[in-house]
């Protein structure tokens, strides 16, 4: 299956494709997430005890791991989807 994109912009790179453009996605997604994340715990850092710092930091970091599995999972997905409708394409051909 080609894309068929006709700007300019998206001929060559990683955004040409459909899983590229996915992947792209949930990246920006995920990005918003882990900034999201630190904007509240920045903004409540003068609430948050130095005891709890280590529970707030342990929380972040299992958040980030949680976003890269769940990106994994996502990007497999989308790829088994996109080689169905190439498969389908193919077929009609």
């Amino acid at each position: 299956m080609t894309n068929s994109d006709s700007s300019p912009v998206f001929d060559k790179g990683p955004l040409s494709t459909l899983r590229g453009k996915i992947t792209a996605a949930i990246l920006a997604l995920l990005t918003f997430n882990a900034m999201g994340l630190a904007w509240t715990l920045w903004s409540a850092r003068s609430a948050i005890e130095a005891t709890s710092w280590g529970i707030a930091i342990i929380i972040f970091v299992m958040a980030l791991g949680f976003g890269a599995v769940a990106l994994k999972i996502l990007h497999r997905e989308a790829s088994k989807g996109i080689a169905g409708i190439n498969a389908v394409f193919q077929n009609i051909q």
